[in-house]
């Protein structure tokens, strides 16, 4: 049985980390997870990450299909929150493989 978890971040929770240490926007990351409060909580099932990515959508936001959730309530792009210093602002974390939800559960 697989599990996948999902952490609604705060611009998330107000439009309705597991942290990543060696990514280059892990402060920025940090910062923006911390700065209110979060949902979390672990999704399992067969296949669990694969459907909660399916659900969750890209994670660029301009990429994200309509009926995602970041395809509708991300605003973003992944560049522009880059050069802004926005960190990972696209309203959601979800695991991307199987190893990944291992190590942050």
């Amino acid at each position: 049985m697989e599990k996948s978890l999902v952490i609604i971040k705060p611009d998330g929770v107000e439009r309705s980390l597991v942290a990543h240490t060696k990514k280059p926007f892990f402060k920025e990351l940090v910062e923006f997870i911390t700065e209110g409060p979060v949902v979390a909580f672990v999704v399992e099932g067969v296949h669990a990450v694969d459907n909660v990515r399916r659900l969750v959508g890209d994670t660029s936001p301009h990429k994200a299909a309509p009926g995602t959730i970041r395809g509708d309530f991300a605003h973003l792009s992944m560049e522009y929150a880059s050069k802004k210093g926005l960190g990972g602002k696209n309203v959601i974390h979800a695991s991307g493989s199987k190893a990944e939800a291992d190590e942050e559960i």
